[in-house]
């Protein structure tokens, strides 16, 4: 199984999820947050989308960011986002 999973947060910040090809979910922060053009790391979307369809951080093949987010404090934030200590709840699912 290959999954995808893209983010970009800035203005606007959101996710999409691919798996094995297919588009399954592409969906703004703010749509879970409510708050209007949300600017931070899609936290809310990412768990959202994890949890929707059954996806384990450890299941994503490719971690799919702009160049513009591609930095060292970018990778190690990254890096912390999908580790079980931001996740911890979820990967006992």
């Amino acid at each position: 199984m290959s999954v995808i999973l893209g983010l970009g947060w800035g203005h606007d910040s959101s996710i999409c999820l691919i798996r094995d090809g297919q588009l399954l979910c592409a969906i703004e922060e703010e749509k879970l947050s409510r708050v209007k053009s949300e600017t931070g790391f899609p936290i809310n979307a990412v768990t959202f989308v994890l949890k929707t369809y059954q996806i384990r951080p450890e299941d994503v093949s490719i971690l799919a960011i702009p160049d513009r987010l591609y930095n060292s404090n970018s990778r190690m934030e990254i890096a912390y986002r999908m580790s079980k200590k931001e996740f911890g709840e979820y990967s006992k699912l």
